[in-house]
């Protein structure tokens, strides 16, 4: 697994955060399994990293 994480400009006083994430698991017969497991897993602390942030801005008043 590699990637990256931009982040950039997207307008007065808010940023735009990009991953992009590359997983490749090469086991016959459970590679896609563990891929894809890995994926949802991603995509869940994505979920919550995020919700975190947004009551923390909101709570800062920034």
């Amino acid at each position: 697994m590699h990637g990256t994480v931009r982040v950039e400009a997207a307008g007065e006083g808010h940023c735009r955060r990009t991953d992009d994430f590359c997983i490749e698991a090469k086991m016959f017969g459970l590679g896609g399994l563990i891929e894809s497991s890995i994926e949802k897993e991603l995509r869940s602390a994505r979920a919550k990293e995020c919700a975190f942030l947004t009551r923390w801005v909101e709570k800062r008043g920034t």
